[in-house]
């Protein structure tokens, strides 16, 4: 469909307003938060790295499995699914219910 020689102004900007402001959602409201400085006067995110550092040469798991989280990226998780006493999983060939009900065996077991 051609567009018609209405379409746009030339020299009218097609969003007046310009990009909305940031600032208003969660994440904004942490980091401008974060950016301030705390009682040492170090910023308060830096503050929170030097304390999640102090942890990890502590021996304390949760905070090397972050840091090298963030560092590396979280591994890959390899995920089979398979059919009856293992054969291929046939999806092509199953409805929409019938993999449902296979998923939901399939998660099921996970959970116990």
């Amino acid at each position: 469909m051609a567009r018609s020689s209405s379409t746009w102004v030339k020299g009218r900007s097609g969003n007046p307003r310009g990009r909305p402001r940031r600032g208003s959602c969660l994440a904004d409201l942490l980091r401008r938060e974060l950016d301030r400085a705390g009682p040492a006067g170090v910023a308060q995110k830096e503050a929170i790295v030097n304390k999640l550092v102090e942890l990890a040469f502590e021996g304390d798991l949760r905070a090397i499995d972050m840091i090298f989280d963030r560092l590396e990226g979280r591994p890959a998780q390899r995920q089979e699914l398979t059919g009856a006493e293992g054969a291929p999983l046939l999806v092509g060939r199953m409805s929409d219910d019938e993999i449902r009900e296979h998923l939901a065996r399939v998660l099921h077991g996970l959970q116990e």
